[in-house]
């Protein structure tokens, strides 16, 4: 975590003003108290994953804990001007928006999830063409790990290419699986086509007071450019930022299919 002292501070303070103790936000969070005991006193770093559990918990946000921002109140997804996630289709990538969501449950079986030939940049971003995307294989994946979905927006899988993100364990030469129809909230790893030119990439979104979004590389060790959306700029046809699905895990090595 790239600032422990914020983030030890912002804890003990937020757990405080919710009046837990340590031994009931652990238990809230799934960790023994003396790791709660731990965090506050900078001498663990909880993963980003645990970090939204704590959020949830406390009822603030992931980029307050961090010290991204200072604004502790929680962040509503839906309550930015985002444009829906856009469907992609074999061998397509479309910016058509489903209208009627056909939602799929978790079924406990195997989902086939088509990998399509698009280097997904996850350093400072990679123009790319979208509009003839090859799909170059079918990958058989446990529908618990994709989570539900929508037959209109069904889930894809493009391979990463930069390290920008390894610190989210989503590495370069990596398949990032992505699902239109999963939620995403503040912290969450997404991929997005932005800009003009349509950068496809992977980055950490966070949600701005006011109505706005950021995005962010996952790397503590090189800065990357922080990308920002203010509403405005969501309302321009050429340079808005779609949100194509969030990323639900990576594998380095291929899922045989």
């Amino acid at each position: 975590m790239k600032n422990l002292a914020v983030f030890a501070q912002r804890l003990k303070e937020q757990r405080h003003a919710k009046n837990l103790t340590q031994k009931k936000l652990a238990s809230l969070v799934g960790v023994e108290s003396n790791t709660v005991y731990k965090w506050e006193n900078s001498l663990a770093s909880p993963s980003l994953d645990t970090v939204k559990k704590i959020a949830d918990a406390l009822k603030t946000n992931v980029a307050y804990l961090i010290g991204d921002w200072d604004d502790p109140a929680p962040k509503n997804p839906g309550s930015v001007n985002f444009v829906s996630s856009p469907k992609m289709t074999a061998g397509t990538l479309s910016s058509e928006k489903s209208n009627i969501a056909k939602i799929i449950p978790l079924s406990g079986k195997f989902i086939k999830v088509d990998l399509y030939d698009l280097k997904t940049c996850a350093g400072f971003g990679w123009n790319q063409d979208d509009t003839d995307v090859e799909k170059i294989d079918s990958l058989d994946v446990p529908q618990e790990w994709i989570g539900n979905v929508d037959v209109e927006r069904p889930p894809f899988a493009v391979i990463v290419d930069g390290e920008s993100m390894e610190d989210a364990d989503i590495p370069s030469g990596a398949y990032a699986f992505i699902n239109p129809a999963a939620e995403y909230t503040s912290g969450d790893s997404v991929m997005v086509c932005y800009g003009i030119d349509k950068v496809a990439a992977i980055k950490r979104i966070y949600f701005i007071p006011g109505g706005g979004i950021e995005l962010r590389s996952a790397s503590e060790s090189i800065q990357y450019p922080v990308i920002r959306y203010t509403p405005d700029q969501q309302r321009l046809d050429e340079d808005r930022c779609e949100i194509r699905g969030k990323v639900m895990f990576s594998r380095v090595v291929p899922i045989k299919g």
